[in-house]
C-alpha cells in the first residue's frame, strides 16, 4: 500500500498477488479487512482467496487519466 501513489484506494481493497489478505505482524489475517471486502461482495475460496480473475481491478478507465491529466501507460 505504501508505494500506491493515490490515497483514493480504500485500504481495505489492496489483497495481495495469490488473493489473499495479507497477514498482519501477530501472523492473523486481518479480520476487519475480510469483513469490509465481504460486504462489499467480495467472495472469498474455502481457503480464503479471491479469484483474481474475477475481482481484481485492472486500472482506472480513460476518463480517469484525462481527469488527472495523465498518459495511461503502455
Amino acid at each position: 500500500m505504501a508505494s500506491t501513489p493515490s490515497d483514493e484506494i480504500p485500504w481495505q481493497r489492496i489483497i495481495n498477488s495469490r488473493g489473499e489478505i495479507s497477514t498482519r505482524s501477530d501472523g492473523n489475517a486481518d479480520k476487519e479487512q475480510y469483513r469490509r471486502l465481504k460486504e462489499e461482495g467480495v467472495v472469498f475460496d474455502t481457503r480464503g482467496r479471491v479469484d483474481l480473475a474475477a475481482f481484481q481491478w485492472t486500472g482506472p478507465d480513460g476518463a480517469w487519466w484525462s481527469e488527472h491529466q495523465l498518459e495511461p501507460p503502455l
